[in-house]
């Protein structure tokens, strides 16, 4: 618990509360399928490889027997709680009843957490998935990915295509050169400040926390995945919780708990890649 708690007191004459910088809502749970679990694990599918079909060239003959892919997925849950304790002399000094700053404050922790679990089973372990090409041209690394994809008959068409930038990529982005068609020849699409068009189906959610690795000369690489709607999977186990109440064992001061269980997992390997960029 956090004895420094900052308070509105009334010689401050503010009798709004605002939340501090920080991202409110989940970039990526829109942008995966979501299911709901429920025990120790939860299936994501059974899955099955393509049927071996074989031409047939002469009469009365023996049976070929092909084997056929059999896998299924798993998604584990995480567990994240917290409880926030109001002191009551604080209250009494305060223009301003906090709770519903603080339950809102807790969504959006919840919302971080599910893009955390979303990237935590992007790269977790048995889930390494596939890296695009070493190319140096970044707009290049992306047109490797979608190659890769058609190759192996993934559906872009209809399969929407994310990929997770931070603000460094989005720089590398604007100065590839992939805007300068007359499409984008605009002084709002090359603005730092306006979100960036789709490229080639591809849809950029820019995150300020993408997963890094230091490299052998001690270097940050980041690692940015690019995967299409269906090869990610968000499980969700019940919902939310959110008990505001007053703890006996603190004066009956008011207190405020919030619980969420997610955890996710990718689908299948040829649906997901990661670029790596210094």
């Amino acid at each position: 618990m956090n004895n420094e708690q900052e308070v509105l007191y009334q010689n401050q004459y503010l009798d709004t509360l605002t939340l501090l910088c920080q991202q409110k809502q989940s970039k990526l749970e829109s942008r995966v399928t979501t299911k709901d679990c429920e025990g120790e694990k939860a299936v994501v599918a059974d899955q099955v490889g393509e049927f071996p079909l074989n031409e047939k060239n002469t009469r009365f003959a023996d049976t070929e027997y092909e084997d056929i892919s059999l896998k299924r997925r798993w998604i584990t849950p995480i567990l994240k709680n917290g409880t926030v304790l109001l002191d009551t002399l604080d209250l009494s000094k305060s223009t301003s009843n906090p709770t519903s700053s603080i339950v809102i404050a807790g969504h959006a922790a919840i919302n971080r957490f599910k893009d955390n679990a979303i990237l935590d089973g992007y790269y977790g372990n048995n889930r390494t998935g596939k890296t695009g090409e070493t190319l140096t041209a970044f707009d290049k690394q992306i047109n490797a990915v979608l190659e890769k994809m058609q190759d192996a008959d993934v559906d872009t068409e209809y399969d929407e295509i994310t990929m997770v930038v931070n603000g460094r990529a989005v720089k590398k982005l604007r100065e590839s050169g992939i805007y300068m068609s007359a499409d984008f020849m605009n002084d709002k699409v090359l603005s730092e400040k306006v979100k960036l068009p789709d490229y080639s189906g591809v849809t950029f959610v820019k995150m300020s926390k993408v997963p890094t690795y230091k490299d052998g000369s001690n270097n940050t690489v980041y690692k940015l995945p690019i995967f299409v709607k269906s090869g990610v999977q968000l499980g969700r186990w019940g919902i939310q919780k959110v008990r505001i109440g007053e703890e006996s064992t603190k004066q009956y001061c008011p207190s405020i708990f919030m619980e969420a269980i997610y955890g996710a997992c990718r689908t299948e390997e040829a649906k997901c890649y990661s670029i790596e960029m210094k």
